[in-house]
């Protein structure tokens, strides 16, 4: 089981939602590892694969960084996330709030 990153404990006020960035995130996958000697479709060895999963519901002050292909890791963490459209470059730490309401999530960039 995966423990999410500390819980933000400022509230996220409409002014300040302004002030931040908006990312709409459209998927959360989960990292699973892979026993030793597992293959792909294409019958090359990999050793790990992301399955759609949740994130509970909360405000959450994390940091993002780049995965493969149109992934974002939750640093930190096994989640991983995309978005509703182009997000550009995380590097190795992105910093923002992570809002997960039911189907409303959203990645705040912090400027």
């Amino acid at each position: 089981m995966v423990v999410m990153v500390v819980l933000c404990s400022s509230f996220i006020s409409d002014v300040d939602k302004k002030e931040l960035e908006e990312c709409r995130i459209d998927e959360v996958y989960v990292k699973k590892t892979l026993p030793y000697g597992s293959l792909g479709e294409d019958g090359r060895a990999i050793d790990c694969i992301y399955v759609k999963g949740t994130i509970d519901n909360g405000r959450y002050d994390v940091s993002i960084s780049d995965g493969k292909g149109d992934l974002y890791n939750v640093n930190g963490t096994d989640y991983y996330i995309t978005f509703t459209s182009f997000h550009g470059y995380a590097g190795y730490a992105e910093e923002g709030i992570l809002d997960i309401n039911g189907y409303n999530a959203y990645f705040y960039k912090k400027k």
